[in-house]
């Protein structure tokens, strides 16, 4: 039964992904990270001789897993350039809710599986990123399967079978290929061995643990340097700039990324929290725990809850299962600890909660663990009907959370829980659409605004426009007749977002909105030039 209802979800899932992928608009970053990927591409194609990869914009500090292998699927697709990116980006989104699926299993079986695996699909912000976030979802996928990877390792250490090192070698080198920051998971490794040196029988129940201290490091070392060599390989491959200093370069982007400069001026460096703008070189340590509380669904955050009361009242009983304490410890650390880590160094931060997408798989996976937890603590056998029952509840604990992402498609990113009102209790308290993803939904808004106010002769007249901010995310959707202009080219209309209350400052006439439950996202302002013919 349950090999069918797997099947089922998988192919729902995808379905979905194909259904809806055409919704979602071009980000902010998008056409750069699109440029970046070709610029990889061409490196390789040149033999070494193209070097923009090396020093276009900052993206030469990121590697270019998603970003080549996108570029190189768009030279055979049928589809459009951010068209074929947003289907491939949603299927990698989708490899880490698999990656959910077989941790929550790992960590406390089927029930705990489906619960987890439910909380990140239904996740706003990570659905909403899935189609067309091509940074920080790649990460956080890599993030969740390396987790993975991790906890089925400790059960072998010191002799990691051959398999599983190339796995978690592929999955580090893949998250690293990503961005720096995936050097965390080496930590995490390290830290794993470190432990099991100390106490060998919590990571290893097995043969390991008994084993001499020669070999036990023989095995050991020669674990880790199958994993360091291939994560560290495939890191390489795809990122241009690193390959020129290997030993040196990854550990200067990581202490960029750290200290990453921004302008003290303008408003780009403007963060708005709480309904105050804080400059993000200056953000309170609580900056990213607010965000999490306000922005995730509050069955997710119930469940962690219930996790928390679940450990307490099982504290004392450990030991009867140290190998499972030892996993679910990482779960927790692969959440903590980089929330930690960005208060210590004080690193800035923008943009909601979407540098740290990568925790929501661990979080799903505890709190799902937690509803898990108190559903089996009553102590009675899974029959099919208590199976049915429990099932029924969670489709009522989960409706109104996938309620509010229907009505707030394709902005799902945008949500925000009740603790705040909403996403209508958020306008002008925190951030709403900061990515231009709501750019698409209002070209089309004008479309439709100068047909229905010109008639037939909206078809063959140009109308000048100015998109604010991300200008491609408007101008990969505009119509023939529709003219990208400049703020000082007297434009006919204008297209912008409401961050930082830019809507407010630009003048004209507002002819239609983007609008999501009670918040505006986007404006779309007329002028009072003459029109162009």
């Amino acid at each position: 039964m349950n090999r069918y209802l797997h099947a089922g979800l998988v192919v729902g899932a995808v379905a979905a992904v194909v259904c809806l992928y055409g919704d979602y608009g071009v980000t902010w970053d998008a056409p750069n990270q699109h440029q970046y990927g070709q610029h990889v591409v061409r490196y390789y194609e040149t033999f070494f001789t193209d070097l923009a990869a090396l020093t276009y914009l900052d993206a030469y500090l990121y590697g270019g897993v998603f970003d080549t292998v996108a570029a190189l699927l768009v030279r055979v697709s049928p589809l459009g350039i951010f068209e074929t990116r947003h289907l491939l980006n949603a299927l990698v989104g989708l490899a880490g809710i698999l990656a959910v699926w077989k941790m929550a299993r790992l960590a406390g079986g089927e029930g705990s599986a489906w619960m987890a695996t439910a909380l990140l699909l239904l996740e706003p912000s990570y659905f909403g990123h899935m189609f067309n976030n091509p940074k920080d979802i790649p990460f956080a996928v890599g993030y969740a399967w390396s987790v993975y990877y991790l906890m089925c390792s400790f059960g072998h250490l010191p002799k990691i079978p051959c398999r599983l090192q190339l796995k978690l070698g592929l999955a580090i080198g893949l998250t690293l290929g990503v961005r720096i920051g995936g050097l965390v998971l080496v930590g995490y490794l390290g830290l794993a061995v470190a432990l099991f040196l100390a106490f060998p029988r919590l990571l290893a129940p097995g043969p390991g643990a008994v084993a001499s201290g020669t070999r036990r490091l023989r095995d050991l070392a020669r674990s880790l340097l199958v994993i360091a060599v291939v994560a560290y390989a495939l890191m390489l491959l795809f990122w241009p700039w690193a390959q020129q200093s290997p030993l040196l370069r990854p550990f200067e982007a990581l202490s960029y990324m750290s200290h990453f400069k921004v302008n003290d001026e303008g408003l780009l460096n403007q963060v708005l929290i709480g309904g105050e703008y804080v400059k993000a070189k200056d953000l309170p340590a609580t900056y990213m725990p607010h965000y999490l509380v306000v922005k995730l669904p509050e069955t997710l955050l119930a469940g962690l809850v219930v996790a928390a009361i679940m450990v307490y009242l099982a504290r004392g009983r450990v030991h009867t299962n140290p190998l499972q304490a030892a996993r679910v410890s990482l779960l927790v650390l692969s959440v903590i600890f980089p929330l930690c880590y960005v208060v210590a160094v004080k690193s800035v931060l923008y943009d909601t909660m979407r540098h740290f997408l990568f925790i929501l798989p661990p979080l799903c996976v505890v709190s799902g663990l937690g509803w898990s937890a108190a559903i089996e603590r009553t102590g009675r056998p899974w029959s099919r009907r208590r199976q049915l029952f429990a099932a029924a509840a969670v489709c009522l604990l989960l409706a109104p959370q996938g309620y509010r992402m229907v009505k707030l498609h394709p902005h799902q990113y945008v949500h925000y829980n009740q603790l705040v009102g909403g996403v209508e209790g958020a306008q002008g308290r925190y951030e709403l659409d900061y990515w231009g993803n709501s750019y698409k939904e209002a070209v089309e808004r004008l479309g439709e605004y100068v047909a229905e106010r010109d008639g037939a002769a909206a078809q063959v007249r140009k109308y000048a426009v100015w998109a604010v901010g991300p200008e491609r995310s408007a101008t990969y959707y505009f119509p023939g007749n529709f003219v990208p202009v400049s703020s000082g080219e007297s434009p006919d209309f204008i297209i912008s977002f409401t961050r930082w209350g830019v809507d407010r400052r630009i003048p004209g006439r507002p002819v239609a909105y983007v609008e999501r439950q009670g918040a505006t996202l986007a404006v779309i302002k007329e002028q009072t030039s003459p029109r162009r013919e």
